[in-house]
């Protein structure tokens, strides 16, 4: 049934073709960030983002996100520099009705650690489990909140199925 769905991804009302489940900065703008080409690993595009106070940057929608259980994350690469406070990357989880769930990066290290201060390039994660749930989600809101100044640069972003349940990851966060 969702196989046979098409994936869009909505930046400003304008639809994206998702391509192997990949975020390509170069493909996907973001009000407030600029795309730099080729700066990424492999030669992907990287989005920066800056902030001179709090700030919340809306990422993407991805509408009908091809996910069934039991578990999924968005993952990818980040590095970030002079990051005031605790800023973190967020994934609304939307179900078709109405009810919304978030993911964020607010654990103390790993792969679900908040953004502070700076960082060479990490990996994280922002896992979720449908167990219990009766319909898949509807779609996935990715956003990136900073509570003061910093600079923030991101590699593209990929949506993931996981083998086992997300809460088995330590540090998860979810509502």
């Amino acid at each position: 049934m969702l196989a046979s769905v098409g994936i869009a991804l909505l930046v400003a009302g304008r639809p994206v073709a998702a391509q192997e489940l990949t975020i390509d900065w170069s493909r996907t703008p973001v009000t407030g960030g600029m795309t730099l080409p080729g700066e990424g690993t492999g030669g992907a595009a990287v989005l920066q983002l800056r902030s001179t106070g709090p700030m919340s940057f809306h990422l993407v929608t991805i509408e009908r996100p091809p996910v069934t259980g039991p578990a999924y994350a968005v993952t990818g690469q980040v590095r970030y520099q002079g990051v005031e406070g605790q800023g973190y990357l967020e994934m609304w989880t939307v179900f078709p009705d109405g009810e919304r769930f978030f993911s964020r990066t607010l654990g103390a290290q790993g792969p679900l650690a908040a953004l502070h201060g700076e960082s060479n390039w990490r990996r994280f994660e922002l896992p979720f489990e449908l167990s219990g749930a009766s319909q898949v989600p509807s779609r996935l809101e990715i956003n990136l909140v900073l509570p003061g100044r910093g600079a923030v640069w991101l590699e593209p972003l990929h949506v993931q199925q996981l083998a086992g349940p997300a809460g088995t990851v330590q540090g998860v966060w979810w509502s």
